[in-house]
């Protein structure tokens, strides 16, 4: 079988380590302060984002890549790998026009040569996806192999996470402002999922303490006694990340595959006072 090359977008959140380990390309999506534009994760890092955008008061805003980004990518890959095919794994097409400008660039190269993916997720829930698919690869499973895992992987992986403020999501049009003015008024702690490609409300409790409790109880009651391997995203609070990893360490039985911090893309659309975890099972 010739080598599968996975590819992905920023949105991923995976570590730069993971990356390179795994032989995972990136195309970064952009975020922009007015006329400032920078690549996500290439021209600025997650810490100078945020201390940017405090430091501004600039209201940022994303882009997704050009197909005629993507088609470079793709284009370089096959030149130096002539039997390689590419599967390319992106966020949700409910949520940005990425996969889009993915499925045009693979008009413009090589249909035959290239898979796009519409993970229906994005952050560390499309990370993980990207990263099991990558593992597969490099264990040499062949590609139809691959698509089946990464099927099962958006299927039934499981993704529960706590935003400090609905701001972001609401100036984002993620959510409407009326439910963020609520959850303000009334100190609820909204857990957020993703249901069919867009971010959905899982449930919402008063206080932190509560709200970390309803999630280790939901991972415990969907996967029960199975094996589960979990993979941990946060922002800018390491208090609140180790309050919630630490919990859920307590009452869940779990294999941690990858932790790691927002990327500048979804930390300008959810705020940087997210954590989550993802949770799956073969």
């Amino acid at each position: 079988m010739a080598d599968l090359v996975i590819v992905t977008d920023s949105t991923a959140d995976l570590p730069p380590q993971v990356l390179h380990q795994y032989g995972i390309e990136v195309v970064p999506l952009k975020v922009m302060f007015g006329d400032e534009v920078y690549r996500d994760g290439v021209d600025i890092t997650f810490g100078e984002f945020i201390r940017k955008m405090e430091s501004s008061g600039t209201v940022p805003t994303t882009s997704q890549p050009a197909p005629g980004e993507f088609a470079a990518v793709y284009e370089r890959i096959l030149q130096e790998q002539p039997d390689a095919h590419i599967i390319s794994i992106h966020l949700s097409a409910q949520m940005s026009g990425t996969v889009h400008s993915a499925r045009l660039a693979k008009s413009m190269v090589n249909e035959e040569k290239i898979e796009v993916i519409d993970s229906k997720m994005v952050s560390l829930a499309l990370g993980v996806i990207v990263l099991e698919a990558a593992k597969a690869a490099r264990a040499g499973k062949d590609k139809e192999e691959v698509l089946k895992i990464i099927d099962h992987m958006i299927e039934k992986t499981r993704t529960y996470f706590l935003v400090d403020t609905l701001d972001y999501l609401q100036r984002g049009g993620r959510i409407g402002k009326a439910q963020s003015l609520l959850g303000t008024l009334l100190h609820i702690k909204p857990i957020l999922t993703f249901n069919d490609g867009f971010i959905s409300p899982y449930d919402k409790v008063r206080g932190l303490n509560k709200a970390i409790q309803v999630i280790t109880d939901s991972i415990n009651e969907e996967f029960g006694k199975n094996p589960v391997s979990c993979a941990f995203v946060y922002g800018t609070d390491m208090e609140l990340f180790n309050t919630f990893y630490n919990k859920i360490k307590s009452e869940v039985l779990f294999e941690e595959t990858v932790r790691a911090q927002l990327g500048c893309v979804v930390g300008a659309h959810g705020g940087p006072g997210i954590v989550g975890v993802i949770c799956y099972s073969f």
